[in-house]
């Protein structure tokens, strides 16, 4: 009890009502429209990302009995990233990134619906796939320089946290609830349905994503740099930026290696499904959600309890679990056990992606944030060559030895960058 004069306080007046507790982060983010905007719009065109590639990567083994040539697809839409990733991230410096954002919706609902309308008249083929992955690769390859830098912006320095963590769990819900539902529409109405399906969500994407006016940022708000240095200048302007920020490459060099050596196990699961573990199309889609069931859990409890001490030990943790994961599970003969096992990695995958695009956006100046995450989106490209590593090793010695090799080689990588990390600090 204080005291004031000697004398003990007054008691409150019981009329006076109490003083607002402030509100969680989590709270007040949901409650704020602009955001809700791009947050669902993230949660619905990734859910349809991974529907199309559980439903077109089955197809595609079906029709040609390679896992390489799986790859080669899922390659497709991922190296847009690395080629595209940090050029988009400049040019949203020097534009506003909304409209960058709303072309990128408009693309995929476009060409998905062309894919669609090839599926069901039965002339696709697997190039169209493949050109069509390479289309939709390239639309995406805005999403953390521009929309997750939406994101951050909407949220501001003290609820990026909460809010960076939040679209990694709804991410992770869409590495979940995408394959099940690819799997469930390709045992139903096939691929020409599953397509049909994430054309029509890509265009709901599109209608919202016009409706979103919060986010600017400073790239729409103050061009002056951008327009000073020249766009080519501004590029070399952000790669020198990391010169110095030895936490800032750390990050960025343990996403190389995970996008090299762990998500490509992927592209293994269909084969996974069809020969060791003899499932159908939904079951096996059940199998690649796996992971993200746990990451769901996961990165939810991250967005309420992880405090800003934590961020970095998070990040590695998770993605040394996520490694492990997959080490573990190339030896399981199970399927049941199989999905324990990747459910429990999945709780790994949530540590990495939720503190992935934070530590990046902490790390960065303001004026800078969209280059920096355009570099994240350099580093997801590299997983080209780990999808075409894992789908020759799988092809050449079977799928236990390439998800043994390449988890194992991701183990070491993460490891020396955490122990050169270390030493740097």
């Amino acid at each position: 009890m204080t005291e004031t004069s000697g004398q003990p306080s007054a008691p409150a007046d019981p009329s006076t009502p109490p003083a607002e507790r402030p509100r969680h982060p989590v709270r007040e983010l949901l409650g704020e429209a602009e955001f809700l905007k791009v947050w669902g719009i993230g949660a619905l065109a990734g859910s349809m990302r991974w529907l199309e590639v559980l439903a077109t990567g089955i197809y595609v083994y079906e029709v040609t009995g390679m896992a390489v040539v799986v790859s080669v697809i899922l390659m497709a839409r991922t190296l847009p990233m690395f080629v595209f990733g940090f050029v988009f991230g400049t040019a949203a410096e020097r534009m506003d990134r909304r409209w960058m954002f709303r072309v990128a919706m408009v693309t995929m609902a476009v060409n998905t619906a062309g894919l669609a309308v090839l599926a069901w008249s039965g002339e696709i083929e697997v190039w169209h796939i493949f050109l069509g992955a390479l289309i939709n690769g390239i639309a995406w390859a805005t999403d953390f320089p521009v929309r997750r830098t939406i994101i951050g912006f909407i949220a501001g320095e003290k609820r990026v946290g909460s809010a960076m963590s939040l679209d990694s769990a709804t991410t992770n819900v869409t590495r979940m609830t995408g394959p099940m539902l690819g799997g469930l529409l390709y045992e139903t109405i096939g691929l020409p349905g599953a397509f049909a399906v994430a054309a029509g969500c890509y265009g709901i994407c599109a209608v919202i994503a016009m409706l979103t006016h919060g986010g600017a940022g400073e790239g729409a708000r103050s061009k002056a740099s951008g327009e000073q240095e020249g766009f080519f200048a501004s590029l070399k302007a952000g790669l020198s930026g990391l010169r110095g920020r030895d936490g800032l490459i750390a990050v960025l060099a343990v996403t190389v290696a995970m996008n090299l050596f762990g998500f490509p196990y992927a592209a293994l699961i269909p084969a996974l499904g069809e020969h060791r573990f003899q499932i159908d199309a939904f079951l096996t889609g059940v199998l690649m959600s796996a992971e993200g069931m746990g990451a769901t859990i996961g990165a939810f409890v991250i967005a309420v309890v992880a405090r800003p001490a934590w961020f970095r030990r998070v990040y590695f943790i998770g993605a040394l679990t996520f490694l492990s994961s997959i080490m573990v599970m190339s030896q399981i003969s199970s399927y049941s056990l199989a999905l324990v096992v990747l459910i429990l990695g999945g709780f790994g995958l949530a540590g990495f992606g939720s503190m992935q695009s934070t530590l990046v956006f902490l790390s960065a100046p303001p004026e800078a944030r969209s280059r920096m995450m355009g570099l994240v989106s350099v580093c997801i490209g590299a997983a080209p060559l780990g999808l075409l590593h894992v789908g020759w090793l799988g092809d050449t010695f079977g799928t236990e030895i390439a998800l043994m090799v390449t988890s194992g080689w991701g183990l070491v990588a993460t490891l020396a960058i955490i122990a050169l990390s270390s030493r740097r600090r």
